[in-house]
């Protein structure tokens, strides 16, 4: 559809049409004078297609873009994105894409989106996935209230206190109305959490789901399958003596190289699969679990069939937001699958392949533990956690104001801050992955080595 500006005699045609002199007048009808703004705005008069490339352009060179000298992660991570991923995804019929209603005319994005949830399924040892959520937050927001539609009666949750921080708060904005107790399992020394504070919240009758993350906040990496153990001894158990067991995952490439969790629902984001980090999204949730929780699961999953002529088709066969059933029985009102970031990841699933993911996972594994073993030997810096991690980790730096600046003006950023999220002022996460060299990680170690 094409935008045509209205303006001059064909705005005060329009006008005149619905029974107005002036657009002020209109306003008068619907906007109180009280809060309607008087007087000129600030705003500077229009400018060349030249200058504004010029001034975009300035701005644009303030940043620091080479993924190669950024060391954040927290969530989001830069990871090697295949060229076709960006040649295949910008091709028109999948920009102008929309929710495939009617089938007949949208095998394509069923298709995509159906071999989307099987990779999904594939990584993560689960029964079913659906067609991606908005992102790994709100994924896990619709996990806790996923748990309460199986359990209803019950009322207590258990979050890692090492699970994001922003996941956390968006998973308790968003089910707060349910009138659920939040409960928080500390952290060990080594980092991960506590299992012995686990074990004894699963013998509270009200226990509706353990929320872990692994690789956790700090990279650690938690011992999935002795928590499993211990939140439900035997399988019957699950969903009627025992609680829900919710396994966050927000570095996906970690899928790659360590065995998922035994859980009953594992959710997170898989923006390292194909999605650049930008300024902080789009991303793209996942949500997978066992196929007996499978009509209590938010969002749509994509079914293959065979039509009419015995073809292979696809369709939606199980679509359970408000807009396609009674609001009442709705799982949830989450409206997109965020396909075209879904479209990005399966294309690089389907590149990369099983070796080649395996591969990005073990080279970022190296680079952080290198990197690991180079600043723990730099003085002033110290570890903070003993147990192993993935890409991820935290140190503890001494003077970190005038280091971190220090690498900033190298032209390299050099991790998250934890006093951001509440920790040290001290404290620093850092993130690799297979686009860092052993050249980048020195030129790091040697921008926060100071004057000590």
């Amino acid at each position: 559809m094409r935008y045509i500006p209205n303006g001059g005699q064909i705005a005060k045609d329009m006008l005149k049409r619905i029974g107005f002199n002036s657009f002020a007048e209109l306003f008068d009808t619907q906007i109180p004078q009280t809060a309607q703004f008087k007087g000129d705005l600030r705003i500077k008069e229009g400018i060349s297609e030249l200058e504004i490339r010029r001034l975009m352009g300035g701005l644009a060179n303030k940043n620091l873009s080479n993924p190669s000298k950024n060391f954040c992660g927290a969530g989001l991570y830069f990871h090697y994105i295949p060229s076709i991923v960006d040649n295949l995804s910008t091709r028109a019929e999948f920009l102008t894409s929309y929710t495939p209603y009617q089938p007949e005319i949208s095998q394509g994005t069923l298709r995509y989106i159906f071999e989307f949830q099987s990779f999904l399924t594939s990584i993560t040892k689960m029964d079913v996935a659906n067609a991606s959520m908005y992102d790994g937050s709100t994924a896990f927001a619709e996990a806790i209230l996923m748990a309460k539609r199986i359990m209803p009666k019950r009322r207590k949750v258990a979050i890692a206190a090492s699970l994001h921080p922003e996941y956390r708060q968006v998973g308790v904005t968003s089910s707060e109305q349910f009138g659920l107790e939040y409960v928080t399992i500390p952290t060990t020394v080594g980092g991960g959490v506590d299992l012995n504070a686990i074990e004894q919240f699963t013998k509270d009758p009200e226990a509706l789901a353990i929320c872990v993350q692994s690789p956790n906040f700090f990279g650690i990496v938690e011992d999935v399958k002795n928590i499993s153990r211990i939140v439900n001894p035997s399988d019957s158990s699950i969903g009627t003596d025992g609680p829900l067991l919710i396994v966050t995952v927000a570095e996906a490439m970690s899928l790659a190289l360590y065995e998922p969790a035994p859980a009953d629902i594992m959710c997170g984001e898989v923006q390292s699969f194909g999605n650049y980090p930008a300024f902080g999204g789009p991303a793209v949730g996942f949500f997978a679990t066992k196929e007996k929780f499978v009509r209590n699961m938010p969002g749509r999953i994509v079914g293959q069939t065979l039509d009419g002529q015995g073809k292979t088709s696809f369709c939606l066969t199980l679509s359970t937001r408000e807009q396609h059933i009674r609001r009442d029985k709705a799982t949830s009102n989450i409206c997109t699958n965020q396909g075209w970031c879904a479209l990005r990841s399966t294309i690089y699933l389907a590149t990369m392949g099983t070796k080649g993911i395996r591969e990005a996972a073990e080279q970022s594994y190296s680079n952080a533990h290198y990197a690991f073993e180079l600043l723990t030997k730099t003085p002033g810096i110290r570890r903070v956690h003993t147990d192993d991690f993935f890409n991820e980790f935290v140190v503890e730096v001494n003077d970190l104001d005038r280091r971190f600046q220090a690498a900033l003006n190298s032209g390299l950023i050099p991790g998250v801050r934890l006093s951001k999220f509440g920790g040290s002022r001290n404290e620093l996460l850092l993130a690799f992955t297979e686009v860092h060299s052993r050249s980048d990680i020195e030129s790091l170690a040697l921008a926060l080595r100071g004057s000590n």
